[in-house]
């Protein structure tokens, strides 16, 4: 059973491989991935983030089924790393990033995302307002993240 899993993750997996590799042509079979994607903002930002399951990306819920598991199976797939220091942080993604949260109803922790943020190329943390080494707090609240955001990483040296 386990062995079928697998399988049917490297094919979802492959569908996006080569979803990357159409973007040099034209492709025609390409066009309605690339409409979905798109709708998460421009440069494919949705395949840059890393949330594990369907459920830490709460808009996901936009998507067809079909393409809503191709992508999370395509985020699945990273092995990203909590940042260790500050310079790895600020190049981090904020959207979608498994390490980045805040604790959505029922207790879960959710991913974030705003596309009016995206539409602004507020994509990494680096593109956020930070003041005294800090971000800005007023920066990250208002009506789309409510409560308090956790942002994980690595302070220990390797």
């Amino acid at each position: 059973m386990i062995e079928s899993e697998c399988a049917f993750e490297s094919l979802k997996i492959t569908w996006i491989n080569r979803y990357i590799q159409s973007l040099e042509g034209n492709n025609q079979w390409s066009i309605i991935m690339r409409k979905y994607i798109e709708n998460f903002g421009k440069n494919n930002i949705i395949l840059h983030m890393t949330f594990q399951k369907q459920e830490e990306f709460r808009y996901m819920n936009s998507l067809p089924p079909f393409y809503r598991e191709v992508i999370t199976a395509f985020c699945k797939s990273k092995d990203p790393v909590k940042p260790s220091n500050e310079f790895d942080l600020m190049r981090s993604i904020i959207w979608g990033n498994r390490f980045i949260t805040y604790q959505g109803k029922r207790n879960r922790q959710l991913t974030l995302y705003s596309k009016e943020w995206v539409k602004y190329k507020i994509i990494f943390v680096k593109d956020l307002l930070i003041l005294d080494g800090k971000i800005s707090i007023h920066y990250m609240q208002g009506p789309y993240f409510h409560g308090h955001i956790k942002v994980e990483y690595c302070t220990e040296t390797l």
